[in-house]
């Protein structure tokens, strides 16, 4: 159902359910793009079907891709913006939390393999030192 501007004020639309009380505005796009890391093209798909490949396209990665995208859309027509951005945030610090991780744990080994409880080579603590445990301790 639409009013004279185009908005649409739906229940559902496609499985997933509208939960805001304001309508939500859709325009339908003449071409969905789907973009590699460094913004190159890697498909669109036009409105009347046609597909153009780009230089980067891989069909499973263009894929995800999309499929993240629609998730994301959905998210943020389900929950509203402040709170997509608020779980993109999370999801980011998780990803960054990881990496700091394996930094440590990359610093944090055995001064030789010969001895193993010779001692860590970052600090000198008998291997394996309470640090390189706490890093690598497996979630359960």
């Amino acid at each position: 159902m639409t009013d004279q501007h185009g908005i649409i004020t739906p229940t559902a639309l496609e499985g997933i359910s509208i939960t805001a009380s304001q309508p939500i505005p859709l325009a339908p796009p003449t071409v969905f793009s789907v973009h590699a890391d460094d913004g190159s093209l890697m498909v669109a798909m036009h409105h009347d079907g046609h597909l153009e490949y780009g230089p980067a396209y891989q069909p499973d990665e263009a894929a995800r891709r999309f499929w993240d995208g629609i998730k994301q859309w959905s998210r943020a027509l389900q929950y509203g913006a402040p709170l997509n951005a608020s779980i993109n945030a999370e999801l980011a610090a998780g990803q960054e939390a990881q990496a700091k991780l394996g930094q440590i744990r990359s610093l944090h080994k055995p001064i030789t393999e010969e001895y193993p409880r010779s001692g860590c080579t970052e600090c000198g603590n008998v291997w394996p030192c309470h640090t390189y445990k706490a890093a690598t301790r497996e979630e359960g």
